[in-house]
């Protein structure tokens, strides 16, 4: 796979993101085993709290004209370029 040079910013946006999906992936899993109420409201407040997160660091995206493949999940072809 070709490397694929970005601005310093935008490779960190693409990485906030990566790191926004992956603890979105471990907070569902946490809400799959909780089983007290309080915790499950917990799970449900950080999940929504994170969507919009992601919601807004993926439209940072959009603005740059980043392209859609740069949102796929596990991508490892990135490298910042000044």
């Amino acid at each position: 796979m070709k490397k694929i040079k970005l601005k310093k910013d935008d490779a960190e946006i693409l990485s906030t993101l990566e790191k926004i999906r992956a603890q979105l992936n471990e907070l569902h899993k946490s809400f799959d085993q909780v089983t007290e109420p309080a915790l499950i409201d917990s799970c449900i407040f950080e999940i929504q709290s994170l969507n919009m997160k992601y919601k807004y660091y993926y439209n940072q995206c959009k603005q740059r004209g980043l392209n859609e493949a740069f949102f796929r999940p596990g991508r490892k072809a990135l490298s910042a370029g000044v």
